[in-house]
């Protein structure tokens, strides 16, 4: 449970950092912007200016649709969302490389990336029917755990003929 914690506190913006393997120190003086504005807009005390937006984008090599909301705050990161930029950095990477043994590292990376992340969408699929209010399908999702969990898989053979 530590792990969705973790990621449900860390924006986007963190991560992508993480990624460049920079601190947030190094980013500003590369940005050109305070270490004060950057923790504004992690800490979401106000939204990214369009203009710096474009800076951002730009300097990640990345989609503002990842980093800011309809509002311009930055992004809280899902697990799905980290899935996704790791594709996306991995990617970069395996087609910059020249080094056969590099490739093969990064296209190992990025196949078990997208074996991740059919898992957290069928998570987050999941987790998204697990919101509704509707008391028929949380009947529903309850019993088939049930099943599950019992390794009760007879019940459905119906289902998957």
């Amino acid at each position: 449970m530590k792990l969705i914690e973790g990621l449900r506190n860390k924006t986007i913006l963190q991560h992508l950092l993480f990624l460049k393997n920079m601190s947030i120190v190094q980013a500003c003086k590369e940005l050109k912007i305070t270490p004060q504005q950057f923790s504004d807009w992690i800490k979401k005390r106000r939204p990214i200016p369009v203009e710096r937006l474009n800076i951002l984008k730009n300097y990640f090599n990345i989609e503002s649709t990842f980093l800011v909301d309809e509002k311009y705050y930055v992004k809280d990161m899902s697990a799905l969302d980290r899935v996704e930029i790791e594709i996306l950095f991995a990617s970069r990477k395996l087609q910059e490389s020249e080094l056969e043994e590099e490739k093969a590292e990064y296209q190992y990376m990025v196949d078990k990336l997208e074996k991740e992340r059919v898992y957290q969408f069928r998570i987050a699929r999941l987790a998204r029917l697990i919101n509704t209010d509707n008391k028929r399908t949380i009947n529903i999702i309850d019993r088939v755990i049930d099943k599950l969990e019992k390794n009760d898989f007879d019940y459905f053979n119906e289902l998957i003929r």
